[in-house]
């Protein structure tokens, strides 16, 4: 087997490629396979010879600038996709989802676009991008849902219905709120401030946020802004003046921003 065969057979897509799972037709589909893997190795070697042949190079090296100039494309096409995610969404994805889609850290995946790829992205889908949210301490990205979960079933003896904490979180999902919850200020210690903070990202921008605590869902008590105000007794109101006074907020920040 000479060069180019060699390299032609470890780039063989069969070692990049899925199990194919057996079914009544699997004598008919390896040989399908059989015949599309040395189809697929043929035109490789092709490729290869062609390559090498007008550039006058070794086969390995020309295999393997081919590869680096697919990483490149790879790399690219990573981090514009990652760069989408995070700058053109009113509910980003998170770090977490990013990370584990790639494969990556959630570390590199922070670090791993820069403005240049935002726009990239801007001009080839011609949409302009949210700027990105600095982080607080009280606001952790992302924030594992099971500490929302536990927040939320801390909140359940404020309640006469125990099920409504839950419900109310559900129905602020759905309009596009992002959940967090307090953090501890020292390591390994818990947070004990009981409430769920939601926030959600306006066209403009800018941000608000709604504390679900003891029995109420509200602006924190700086917001004095007209309009900007939200405050409901959960209770009192029920899911359906919450969903109604949630709404009307909404139309209300969507108009000004």
């Amino acid at each position: 087997m000479d060069a180019y065969a060699a390299t032609a057979a470890i780039l063989d897509p069969r070692r990049r490629s899925r199990a194919t799972p057996a079914s009544d037709d699997a004598h008919s589909d390896q040989d399908d396979a059989k015949i599309s893997v040395l189809s697929e190795r043929e035109r490789v070697l092709g490729h290869l010879q062609l390559v090498a042949g007008k550039q006058n190079a070794d086969p390995i090296l020309a295999a393997l600038q081919d590869l680096a100039a697919v990483r490149r494309e790879v790399d690219r096409s990573t981090r514009q996709l990652m760069a989408y995610g995070r700058r053109f969404f009113h509910r980003p994805y998170t770090y977490k989802e990013l990370a584990e889609a790639t494969g990556m850290s959630q570390t590199n995946v922070r670090t791993g676009f820069n403005e240049s790829d935002v726009d990239a992205v801007a001009q080839t889908i011609g949409q302009t991008p949210y700027p990105e949210l600095a982080l607080t301490r009280t606001d952790p990205d992302p924030v594992d849902p099971a500490a929302i979960a536990g927040m939320l079933t801390r909140l359940e003896p404020y309640f006469d219905d125990p099920t409504l904490p839950a419900r109310v979180a559900e129905l602020l999902e759905a309009r596009g709120y992002r959940a967090h919850v307090p953090e501890a200020r020292e390591a390994g210690k818990v947070a004990t401030k009981q409430y769920v903070r939601w926030v959600k990202r306006w066209p403009d921008g800018s941000s608000s946020s709604l504390y679900q605590e003891r029995g109420v869902l509200s602006t924190a008590p700086k917001v004095t802004a007209p309009g900007r105000q939200f405050y409901s007794e959960c209770a009192k109101d029920g899911l359906a003046g919450i969903e109604e006074k949630l709404a009307t907020f909404d139309e209300h920040m969507t108009r000004d921003a």
